[in-house]
């Protein structure tokens, strides 16, 4: 048999109360977060500050489970790469905060 991807609204990422729209927004946003092109970061941060404060029905433990997961470093990654990622996990932290 044949194994059906699981869709990013569908994973189990403990937003299980929201919108699978909103729930691929937050994955998104996380992953923009890391991005180092220009002012991306920055602004993937304050969308993701805004989401946070704004939808009573994200979860804190869900968000640091999420960022955890797609800002993960991996002992192939380059400098670069890690540094990228180290900086989004920063920033992420950051959005929460506020």
């Amino acid at each position: 048999t044949c194994a059906l991807p699981i869709l990013e609204a569908e994973k189990d990422d403990g937003l299980n109360n929201c919108a699978p729209s909103l729930r691929y927004a937050v994955r998104r946003l996380i992953r923009g977060i890391s991005s180092s092109r220009e002012c991306a970061r920055q602004g993937f941060a304050l969308g993701m500050t805004v989401l946070v404060g704004a939808v009573p029905c994200i979860k804190v433990d869900a968000l640091l489970k999420l960022i955890v997961e797609l800002l993960e470093i991996s002992s192939s990654m380059k400098g670069q790469d890690m540094k990228d990622c180290l900086l989004g996990r920063l920033f992420a932290y950051g959005s929460i905060a506020r």
